[in-house]
Parts: C-alpha cells; sequence; structure tokens
C-alpha cells in the first residue's frame, strides 16, 4: 500500500470514528424522535426538512417517503441511525 492510500485509508477511518462519536452525542440528545423515527419512519420522514428519497434499489418500505428509504438513512446492526445534516449528520451533501 502506497504512503497516499494509507494516508487515505487512515483519514476514512478517522471520519467513521467522528461519525460514529456524533450519533452517540445525538442519541443521547434527541431519544425520544429516535424511537418515533423508528416507530413510525413514514410519519417521520413525511415530517423531515432533509429527507431525500435514496435510490430505489436502496428501499426497505413500501412507502416512498419514509426514513426507511432516506439517503441519510445509515444501517447499524440493530436498526438503523438518521445522519441528515440538520441531525448533525453528513455535512459535504
Amino acid at each position: 500500500m502506497s504512503g497516499a492510500d494509507k494516508l487515505q485509508q487512515d483519514l476514512l477511518q478517522e471520519d467513521l470514528l467522528q461519525e460514529d462519536l456524533m450519533r452517540e452525542e445525538l442519541m443521547q440528545k434527541e431519544p425520544v424522535r429516535d424511537e418515533l423515527m423508528r416507530d413510525d419512519p413514514a410519519g417521520t420522514a413525511a415530517r423531515c426538512s432533509s429527507f431525500q428519497p435514496d435510490l430505489e434499489e436502496e428501499w426497505a418500505d413500501d412507502e416512498e417517503t419514509s426514513c426507511l428509504n432516506c439517503y441519510f438513512r445509515r444501517w447499524t446492526s440493530r436498526s438503523f441511525d438518521c445522519m441528515a445534516p440538520e441531525r448533525g449528520g453528513f455535512r459535504n451533501v
């Protein structure tokens, strides 16, 4: 692996760690919203100003407007996380 490839891999790993830290902070600040998002993903997405549909082949819900079908949804081992900008997620989207 070249030095540039190693640096790129290190930067990517650092970005992933930063996202994990932000996600943990958000989970502590907004547990009620997270529960609503998981209990009513279509209703939550309908009220979300950041909702953007993901590629249709990535959809996991029959409802088009659903957190489960959102571009900002990221799957975890047990559920999913919202990485929308309004929640402190992706910055350069």
